[in-house]
């Protein structure tokens, strides 16, 4: 599926938001985005929560090549 990038934004907040985690190989298979597009979303999300969202923070865990929400 290719999605828009909004659309694209949508589909990780919502999944972050739902599973608590995403895993980067699933989304950019699921989005049909590049690894650089992927980085570049998750800037941008991490960010986001930065400025707006004081109580939690988009954490990345390299054992497991995914993000997650922190309390």
């Amino acid at each position: 599926m290719k999605a828009s990038k909004s659309q694209g934004m949508m589909f990780i907040l919502n999944m972050l938001i739902t599973n608590g985690r995403i895993d980067k190989k699933t989304v950019i298979k699921t989005l049909g985005i590049s690894n650089l597009t992927f980085r570049r979303y998750m800037q941008e999300l991490r960010a986001f929560y930065f400025n707006f969202m004081d109580h939690e923070e988009v954490v990345y865990d390299k054992a497991s090549d995914s993000y997650f929400l922190e309390k």
